[in-house]
């Protein structure tokens, strides 16, 4: 009988231990399972409030790696404002983002959250929209409302909706998901140094689909989340 209550013990231990979310930058947090439960002092408590800036919270990248996280004027836009490239504070799967931002409501419960992965290239934006394709079918393409006619992929579950695109690191935004797959079509021998990526991961809670797509002014990484119309 002691036996099986230390098995019971040691099963919700375990149990409650793996359901835990860690405050942004003090654990990689799992966008894949992402419950959107999770209040927002989870992830931002009290104490990585920043003592220097106002409405702002302390990240801890790697290694010494600081960066903040602002909180919009009204409450409502948690942006990170940089990042490193060797920081890793959430993942999907095996690919991991340097960045996480998120919009909440006015009774703080988290409506859509983003992850930024930067300094990838061709192979990791590709790599990354595969598993999204084997794992939730064929998407469906939009426009990016911001950029040069960027490609916006969009799968849509019974308990969330699931927004992805990429942009070139040059400040262009010109190169995207689409015109990857097509220049890999030709035979490129230039020699040129291979450029790099970013790409955008959102997160909505369908609860709140007609606030974030209709509704709202976006900034930050927010920006890429809508499309044109």
């Amino acid at each position: 009988m002691k036996k099986n209550n230390l098995l019971l013990l040691v099963l919700i231990i375990f149990m409650s231990c793996k359901n835990e979310v860690k405050p942004i930058g003090e654990g990689i947090l799992d966008l894949e399972d992402f419950d959107f439960d999770t209040k927002v002092s989870q992830l931002y408590p009290e104490r990585l409030r920043s003592k220097d800036y106002t409405d702002s919270y302390v990240i801890k990248g790697f290694k010494d790696n600081e960066s903040l996280a602002q909180v919009s004027v009204d409450g409502s836009e948690y942006l990170q404002g940089g990042f490193y490239s060797n920081d890793s504070l959430a993942k999907f799967d095996n690919h991991i983002f340097q960045a996480v931002n998120l919009v909440v409501s006015a009774d703080d419960r988290i409506k859509i959250i983003n992850g930024v992965a930067s300094w990838v290239n061709e192979s990791e934006v590709k790599n990354m929209f595969n598993l999204l394709n084997e794992k939730y079918g064929k998407p469906k393409e939009l426009i990016c409302s911001w950029g040069n006619n960027l490609k916006l992929y969009e799968w849509t579950l019974s308990d969330k909706i699931i927004r992805f695109v990429s942009t070139l690191d040059d400040n262009s935004n010109a190169l995207n998901l689409d015109l990857i797959t097509n220049r890999n079509n030709k035979n490129d021998k230039s020699g040129e140094e291979e450029p790099l990526f970013s790409y955008y991961f959102f997160i909505l809670n369908p609860e709140f689909k007609k606030d974030m797509l209709e509704d709202r002014f976006f900034s930050g990484a927010f920006l890429y989340f809508k499309e044109e119309r």
